[in-house]
């Protein structure tokens, strides 16, 4: 089966962008390759092609990612529709650390020069 993603390092930041709206054993596979691969942390999460999940996937995606990274991150988040716009909120609650910071955003140009922020 083709893969709905991809992953690419770039300017310090690894980018997994997917094709087409995922579903959860799609996002754990990005994760674990994503960890995999990760040089940096930094990381963008293009959703824009959409997602539809319910509370406890997103809940599962989010422990499964405080699982995997330990280290402190800056994660942006990409949602240009509604829908998923507010499943990445809910997200972003689940998935709060204090070590990481994690934000959504509507547009990737906005969430690059977010992470591309020097921290305070």
């Amino acid at each position: 089966m083709a893969k709905n993603y991809f992953i690419e390092i770039s300017d310090g930041i690894t980018s997994i962008t997917f094709t087409m709206n995922p579903e959860l054993t799609e996002i754990i596979d990005a994760i674990n390759e994503a960890f995999k691969t990760d040089q940096t942390h930094l990381r963008l999460w293009d959703l824009s092609a959409g997602l539809d999940l319910t509370n406890e996937q997103l809940k599962e995606i989010a422990e499964y990612a405080k699982i995997k990274w330990h280290t402190p991150s800056k994660v942006a988040l990409v949602a240009p529709n509604d829908l998923s716009y507010g499943l990445l909120r809910m997200f972003e609650v689940y998935r709060g650390e204090e070590q990481h910071k994690i934000m959504v955003y509507r547009s990737k140009q906005e969430a690059l020069k977010w992470l591309k922020e020097e921290p305070e």
